[in-house]
């Protein structure tokens, strides 16, 4: 083993996605509600995010310097964060099923969410 970020997660709390923000910072969230970046020089959690609702993560994207957006298990939502701050700026409820966000995709104008019978655009610029 390389290195072990797991102090601080209980039982059950497994990583459902992860991805570099920078060469040194990695962005991880799960089933504890938690998005948090690590960075890898000194292998600490240096900022989270919490989902309000106690919903887990099951997908987040990185959007430009400052966005990220999170896929929840309930009911298609997606919620958005300002990397400036620990609390969520905005949320946008998908679909009109109970699916969970599968995964997520996009950029500053599109985001692509992936539910279990479809997949359905936002559009940032309306």
């Amino acid at each position: 083993m390389i290195a072990s970020f797991g102090d601080v997660y209980q039982h059950g709390a497994g990583i459902l996605d992860l991805d570099f923000e920078t060469r040194d910072l990695l962005l991880t969230a799960g089933y504890d509600t938690f998005i948090r970046m690590w960075d890898l020089r000194s292998n600490k959690c240096v900022l989270t995010f919490e989902e309000p609702f106690d919903s887990a993560i099951y997908c987040f994207l990185s959007i430009g310097k400052y966005g990220i957006v999170a896929g929840t298990y309930r009911c298609g939502m997606v919620r958005l964060w300002d990397k400036r701050h620990v609390k969520p700026v905005q949320e946008y409820y998908v679909g009109d099923t109970d699916s969970p966000v599968y995964s997520l995709a996009g950029d500053s104008k599109y985001l692509y969410v992936a539910l279990d019978r479809n997949i359905m655009m936002l559009d940032y610029t309306v």
